[in-house]
């Protein structure tokens, strides 16, 4: 039996979610995940994922003598260290891919979040999205200048100068200023047109963009449409996202606890006006934070669920602010969606462009009810081909010929 491609992962792996698509090809490729320096900076630890750590390695070089990957798939390329092994894995003729793994935004309102998470007073948790190693600085720094060759110490003096010259700018900004294709991966494999605006407007690199669909939805669209739907308890679901964290509480419209806690009320009585229950799916960031929740006899949270497919199609109606598992809720339900950055071209876009209906986080009980009566599942065309390329159940396929290709 031929030996399965090598493909070396410098994925997250904490999220369950991200790592699925994979699981599900794994016995076409071998995966080999490396995110983190040793074991106990390990956020969540997966003995059923081939893992491997930097502490391992004695430099980049030897990581890729020792592995000899025929692939390397980043979940994005702006950190110092990934820069640094997408430039080695070149300099080898090994293709690299950057996959998406989640909701982007367009590039300027990504860069209007980042600052508004600058001016957060509330910088208790600065772990919330671990896009890097976990591991400090002085380690990073050791095992870099360890990898140092004559081939790659320009380039690294080019990416160090340029982060500490724009230090107060975001990585997204940083990336634009390094003007160099050498930081730039082989190819990126990305959902669907609407998500491409980041790399093409940061990076200009739209000739290296595939979509491919996200394998995640092929589940959950072919399961949802293959589902009846149960009348036993009718619900409201609500796809959450962490406001009331202590992280993000003022980055989002400068939101309080208590307005917060004010929103999910509000929620509840709209819910229990059209004589449904509430349940509210958590975004996993807010698993360890339910006590910030208010609770009533109307509210139900739900952390992890075995069939998210089920779930959205046996709702009544749905709401949410933004995130991947929204978008098939828009195709196959009724559904509302909350605009907790205003502003952000993402909403302007789902109302204008995609006629979704979105309401200001403030309206009030008497108008969400109007708004609740008028809205319908958005089952367009452009809806189709802009956030989910094709409704065909073929993203895991597309997935696996884009890492089986040349």
């Amino acid at each position: 039996m031929p030996e399965k491609p090598r493909i070396l992962m410098y994925w997250g792996y904490h999220r369950k979610a991200w790592t699925l698509p994979f699981e599900a090809i794994s016995d076409k490729f071998d995966f080999i995940y490396l995110f983190h320096f040793n074991q106990e900076n390990e956020i969540l630890n997966r003995p059923e994922l081939s893992v491997r750590y930097f502490c391992d390695f004695s430099s980049i070089q030897d990581i890729f003598q020792k592995l000899t990957p025929q692939k390397v798939v980043f979940l994005g390329l702006d950190g110092l260290l990934s820069l640094m092994i997408n430039f080695e894995a070149q300099k080898r003729n090994i293709q690299t891919l950057v996959i998406q793994h989640g909701f982007l935004y367009r590039l300027e309102d990504q860069i209007t979040e980042y600052y508004q998470e600058r001016i957060s007073k509330n910088t208790e948790e600065r772990s919330l999205h671990p896009q890097k190693p976990q591991s400090d600085r002085k380690y990073t720094y050791d095992f870099l200048f360890k990898s140092l060759r004559t081939r790659n110490v320009f380039f690294f003096v080019r990416v160090f100068l340029n982060k500490f010259i724009h230090r107060k700018k975001s990585e997204h900004e940083q990336m634009i200023h390094l003007s160099t294709k050498q930081r730039l991966a082989n190819r990126y494999l990305l959902y669907a047109p609407y998500f491409g605006d980041l790399y093409i407007q940061r990076d200009g690199v739209t000739d290296r963009i595939e979509f491919i669909g996200n394998p995640e939805f092929d589940e959950v669209l072919q399961e949802a449409s293959n589902h009846d739907t149960n009348n036993e308890e009718p619900y409201l679901l609500h796809i959450d996202q962490p406001i009331l964290h202590p992280y993000k509480l003022g980055q989002f419209a400068k939101y309080s606890k208590e307005r917060g806690q004010e929103f999910y009320i509000k929620l509840s009585e709209l819910a229990q006006g059209k004589r449904l229950k509430l349940k509210v799916k958590l975004h996993p960031y807010s698993y360890d934070y339910l006590d910030l929740y208010p609770h009533n006899h109307n509210i139900q949270y739900i952390d992890d669920h075995p069939n998210l497919a089920q779930l959205i199609k046996e709702a009544s109606f749905v709401t949410g602010f933004y995130s991947t598992l929204l978008l098939p809720a828009i195709f196959l339900k009724p559904t509302m969606v909350f605009e907790l950055t205003p502003g952000a071209t993402f909403f302007r876009d789902l109302k204008n462009t995609y006629q979704v209906s979105v309401a200001s986080m403030d309206i009030s009980l008497k108008e969400s009810m109007g708004l609740f009566d008028e809205t319908k599942p958005i089952k367009s065309d452009l809806f189709v081909r802009d956030f989910f390329f094709r409704n065909d159940d073929q993203s895991i396929n597309r997935l696996k010929l884009q890492l089986g290709g040349a």
